[in-house]
């Protein structure tokens, strides 16, 4: 945070998940997606505050929530999960 306060940047804090299997559980891999924002949800009591606060920095957005629990017990994230979606079929 240091880093991003001296270059000016804002930051805001997003809850912490509790670590109970050992699993990366991050409300940072929230997805931005036309006018909603698809937050992950890990069945932890700071699921609804990690909306309330993503609903904070994206007024004008819809927040959807996604169960994400077992990506993160496999090892993946939202995100990671939904960036590398082809677009379709590849080309001949």
């Amino acid at each position: 945070l240091a880093l991003a306060d001296e270059a000016g940047l804002e930051t805001t804090p997003l809850p912490a998940v509790r670590r109970m299997d050992g699993a990366l559980r991050s409300y940072a891999g929230f997805i931005i997606a036309g006018n909603a924002v698809i937050c992950p949800t890990y069945e932890d009591p700071a699921d609804d505050a990690a909306a309330d606060a993503l609903q904070k920095l994206f007024p004008n957005h819809v927040v959807e929530l996604t169960p994400a629990v077992a990506l993160a017990a496999g090892g993946a994230t939202l995100r990671a999960a939904a960036c590398l979606q082809p677009a379709g079929p590849p080309a001949p």
